[in-house]
């Protein structure tokens, strides 16, 4: 037998929404939520352009490749404007990262100071609304018809906000 290797586990609250839309892409995908999930968040953290969204929330300064992105001492944004939605009822979304795939993301969190599960649930959110990233983790999703028929209620399906 092989070693097992350890996982960390993350626990982000995210709005209802797009725990569905994450629902929908995992079983197109044919595999559990929560890895669709890791899968979003480490193909999110490898975009310039959704880490250049997150640079105004940086306190520390972001090094990869070529690009730099400065860290704010004293007038950075708080990250929670981001992260947190506070008229939409939120759930947590349960994913797993191997110490590999951690690493992909450390130097963000270093970079934005703030607990891991906020910085997770802020490359969730960036990346899901990208349609690089969602192409990227599943090339073949479309997004679910906001006129569709819910069959097992026999009502319409609510309009999934974007």
């Amino acid at each position: 037998m092989g070693k097992v290797e350890k996982r960390t586990q993350f626990r982000p609250y995210v709005p209802v929404w797009q725990k569905e839309i994450v629902t929908d892409i995992a079983a197109q995908r044919r595999l559990p939520v929560g890895d669709t999930a890791r899968d979003i968040v480490i193909e999110a953290s490898r975009h310039t352009a959704i880490i250049s969204k997150l640079a105004p929330y940086f306190w520390r300064p972001l090094v990869r490749g070529d690009h730099i992105w400065p860290g704010h001492l004293d007038d950075q944004r708080n990250l929670s404007e981001l992260i947190e939605y506070p008229y939409e009822r939120c759930e947590r979304l349960s994913l797993r990262m191997t110490t590999q795939e951690r690493l992909l993301i450390d130097d963000i969190v270093m970079a934005l100071a703030a607990p891991d599960a906020h910085a997770v649930a802020a490359l969730f959110i960036l990346g899901l609304h990208d349609e690089r990233v969602v192409r990227a983790v599943a090339p073949m999703y479309r997004p679910r018809s906001r006129y569709a028929i819910d069959r097992r209620y026999g009502k319409w399906v609510s309009s999934i906000r974007r």
